[in-house]
């Protein structure tokens, strides 16, 4: 690897710029260099390696592709695709969705410059009720009864509040009944 140095002269605030090192990285490498006064750094920041998000749907097909920071987390980038809470985000090659605190290098093999995730998108209405819930377990009353069927919702309301499991269509469901107790 190499890090290639450089410094401004003059530089009042941030500025962009460009490093292209096609034997070393591969590719161009476009980053924000900052300026501040009266620091003096011993070694200038290393150059970030950008990365290329794809997004695939169940079918495989390519829905997006999205430049994003390796050091961002799968919430800032299901904020660029939308409202958070619509979004769920899987790799190809695990059933098990990503967290929003996760950072996208932690998916990475070290110098990886792309990332294949499942996108997978969520009811509004659907999303808009567990979100209520998951804060106020009361509020499973007042929802439509086909979001009170809903297991999942169920079971987040029964977790927080027992004695929502005996107004639930779930008493006979051993998972709901244990999460209520």
């Amino acid at each position: 690897r190499r890090l290639h140095c450089f410094t401004l002269v003059g530089a009042h605030g941030p500025c962009l710029y460009l490093a292209q090192d096609m034997s070393a990285l591969g590719h161009p490498v476009l980053g924000i260099l900052t300026t501040q006064e009266g620091l003096a750094l011993e070694e200038p920041p290393p150059l970030a390696l950008g990365l290329k998000v794809t997004l695939e749907g169940l079918s495989g097909d390519i829905i997006n592709s999205v430049a994003a920071a390796r050091d961002w987390t799968v919430g800032q980038l299901k904020d660029t695709l939308g409202s958070r809470h619509e979004v769920r985000l899987l790799l190809p090659s695990e059933a098990t969705e990503l967290r929003d605190e996760q950072h996208l290098s932690s998916l990475l093999v070290e110098d990886a410059t792309h990332l294949l995730l499942r996108l997978l998108r969520v009811d509004p209405r659907w999303s808009s009720a567990r979100q209520r819930v998951s804060t106020d377990a009361q509020s499973w009353r007042d929802l439509e009864e086909d979001l009170k069927a809903d297991r999942g919702i169920a079971l987040l309301a029964v977790a927080q509040e027992p004695s929502l499991l005996s107004e639930s269509v779930f008493l006979s469901d051993a998972e709901v009944v244990l999460a209520a107790a």
